[in-house]
């Protein structure tokens, strides 16, 4: 009777502790730590996100949408499954951190004591050495249209071959800046005839790069390369880059520029990007018709064995759904990324908590759904009409970047590259 009595009281302490709610949170002690981790990358003076959330007053401010927002899901907002694959700096609250954030607000939102050392953010502009910044370029533009592409050419300064090991895209103005490519040139690509305020891109040119050197895209900050790894940035080359701005009022203001941080030794085994783009398509041309719910799959084949560092697939406000994943030799299925609700406005490029080794004459998959229907609350033509491939934020794509080190065949030697990359 002792013990079943004891069993009892335990059983009840347990169903209590779960289901309710941790008392007495203070901002500083309990909810600040959390807010910096999930939330700050986004929502600081120079971020993408509307609005900041670095100090007390702005967090109590927004403290009934936060729980709100919090409560439901839809922040912090991180894309992909974490049941299908994992990536480093998941934005992802436990159900612990979500009840302290919601006990803090209903019972007053405590302040507490500031902690003595401040927080630092994950992944912060401080992320890299800047051995060399470069200005991209100036916009200052008012037109009547909400996409706007622009092509840039800067001249690499540096006069001896080196290698990037961080690089990272600087949007001066990040509400405008929908995404952009910066690419390596040795051949000396230049803008002459080339109209840069219309939509047009690289592949229509005949552009042909060297490497893609990074990409940004909303909330992504800096690209930093595995140790032993980097991509050369070559003496006497250009950097071209685009950009895509978008923007609903038809005001362009922004300046850009690029950070570098540089090895000046050779690299044992290049990062390297591949673009899997819609002339992979299976069944070309990318055509969605009007009112109806299509699937799209890009398929590419791998002929040496690479180990994939990043990923990150792109749609547009008609895409609901992606899945990508790579096939074996063995038919064996290789996950890589699921987003089961994409959202045009939180893309990303996401790096492997473990690089994923997908092995020699592989076959990578990508499924892309849409709904081109009036049941789409986001679908940006109402009523809808046939959509095709196009580069404005009304057309669609289907597309899928990787990031990776082409290893093969595998041995020893790829065992010891992934523990080197995972110790960093």
């Amino acid at each position: 009777m002792f013990d079943r009595t004891i069993t009892y009281i335990c059983a009840v302490a347990v169903v209590i502790g779960i289901s309710k709610p941790v008392m007495g949170q203070a901002y500083y002690r309990d909810i600040e730590p959390i807010i910096w981790k999930n939330c700050v990358p986004c929502h600081n003076d120079n971020g993408a996100a509307p609005f900041s959330l670095i100090t007390y007053d702005q967090v109590s401010k927004k403290a009934g949408t936060i729980s709100e927002v919090v409560s439901h899901g839809f922040m912090p907002p991180w894309m992909p499954d974490t049941g299908y694959s994992r990536f480093v700096g998941e934005r992802t609250l436990t159900a612990k951190e979500k009840s302290a954030i919601e006990a803090w607000v209903s019972k007053g939102k405590k302040k507490g004591k500031p902690r003595k050392t401040k927080l630092i953010t994950v992944k912060t502009k401080d992320d890299l050495e800047e051995d060399l910044v470069l200005q991209v370029g100036t916009i200052n533009v008012d037109t009547n249209v909400t996409d706007l592409y622009r092509f840039y050419v800067i001249p690499n300064p540096i006069k001896k071959d080196t290698t990037i090991t961080a690089i990272r895209f600087n949007a001066g103005n990040p509400k405008i800046v929908h995404h952009a490519w910066v690419f390596g040139d040795t051949v000396g690509f230049n803008l002459r005839g080339v109209q840069t305020n219309v939509v047009s891109e690289f592949s229509d040119l005949g552009f042909p790069f060297t490497d893609v050197l990074t990409g940004y895209l909303p909330g992504f900050t800096a690209s930093r390369l595995p140790a032993n790894t980097g991509k050369r940035l070559y003496a006497g080359s250009n950097i071209v880059v685009q950009v895509h701005y978008y923007s609903p009022s038809g005001i362009f203001r922004d300046s850009c520029t690029i950070s570098f941080e540089f090895n000046e030794q050779p690299v044992e085994i290049p990062v390297k990007t591949k673009l899997i783009l819609e002339n992979d398509l299976v069944e070309p041309p990318l055509f969605l018709p009007a009112n109806k719910v299509s699937k799209e799959i890009l398929e590419k084949n791998i002929e040496d064995s690479i180990l994939v560092l990043r990923i990150g697939p792109h749609m547009h406000s008609r895409g609901t759904r992606v899945k990508v994943y790579a096939v074996s030799p063995e038919l064996d299925t290789i996950p890589l990324i699921r987003i089961n609700d994409w959202d045009f406005n939180w893309q990303g490029y996401y790096t492997f908590q473990e690089p994923v080794l997908i092995p020699s004459n592989s076959r990578i998959l990508q499924e892309a759904t849409y709904d081109n229907t009036i049941g789409n609350s986001v679908n940006p033509v109402i009523p809808p009409v046939d959509v095709s491939y196009g580069l404005g934020s009304l057309n669609e794509m289907c597309e899928l970047a990787i990031e990776y080190l082409e290893i093969s065949p595998p041995n020893r030697r790829t065992k010891k590259i992934k523990q080197q990359i995972m110790r960093q």
